[in-house]
C-alpha cells in the first residue's frame, strides 16, 4: 500500500510539474521574449525617428547651402522614408499581432508569430543600424568642422578680450 501511495504521489508531482511547465513557465518565457523584442524595437524606433531624423534634417540644411549634398540628402531621405514606412510598420504590426494573441489567450499560434516578429525586428535593426552608420559617416566631417569653428571663435574672443584689456598699455607703445 505504501508503494502505491508513493507511486501516486510521484505521478501527481510529475503531472503537476508538466502542467506548470506547459501552462505557466512556457507562457512566462513567451512574455519575456516579447518584452525583449519590444525593447529592441522601441530602441530602434527611437534611433530612427530621433537621431537619424535629426541627421536627415541636418543634411537638408547642408544641401540648401552646399549643392554637393543635394543628391546625398535625397538618397538618404528616400532610404529613411522606406525604412520608416515599410520595415518599421511591418515590425510594429508583428509585435501588435503577438500582443493580441496573448491578450486573446491563443498560445498555440504564438510561436510562429513570435518568430516572424523576431525576424521583422532583426531586419529592421539591420536597416536602421546601416542607415545610422552611413549618416554618421556623412555628418562626421561637418560636425568636426563645426567643432573646429567653435574652437577658433572662442580663441578669437580670448585674443580680442586680451587686446582690449591691454589696449591702454599698447597706446603708450604706439605713441613712441
Amino acid at each position: 500500500i505504501i508503494v502505491i501511495v508513493i507511486i501516486g504521489i510521484v505521478a501527481f508531482i510529475t503531472a503537476a510539474i508538466i502542467l506548470l511547465n506547459k501552462f505557466v513557465f512556457s507562457r512566462l518565457a513567451i512574455k519575456r521574449q516579447i518584452k525583449d523584442i519590444e525593447r529592441r524595437y522601441s530602441y530602434l524606433d527611437a534611433l530612427l525617428c530621433g537621431q537619424d531624423a535629426q541627421y536627415i534634417q541636418r543634411l537638408s540644411i547642408l544641401s540648401a547651402s552646399n549643392l554637393t549634398y543635394v543628391e546625398v540628402y535625397e538618397n538618404f531621405r528616400k532610404t529613411f522614408n522606406e525604412i520608416r514606412d515599410i520595415e518599421d510598420r511591418y515590425a510594429e504590426a508583428k509585435i501588435k499581432q503577438v500582443k493580441s494573441l496573448i491578450a486573446n489567450g491563443q498560445y498555440k499560434e504564438i510561436k510562429t508569430v513570435i518568430n516572424d516578429a523576431r525576424k521583422a525586428v532583426d531586419q529592421f535593426e539591420t536597416a536602421v543600424n546601416k542607415l545610422d552608420r552611413e549618416l554618421y559617416e556623412v555628418i562626421k566631417p561637418e560636425e568636426e568642422s563645426r567643432q573646429t569653428i567653435l574652437k577658433l571663435k572662442e580663441e578669437y574672443r580670448t585674443v580680442k578680450q586680451t587686446f582690449y584689456v591691454g589696449q591702454a598699455d599698447l597706446t603708450l607703445v604706439n605713441d613712441s
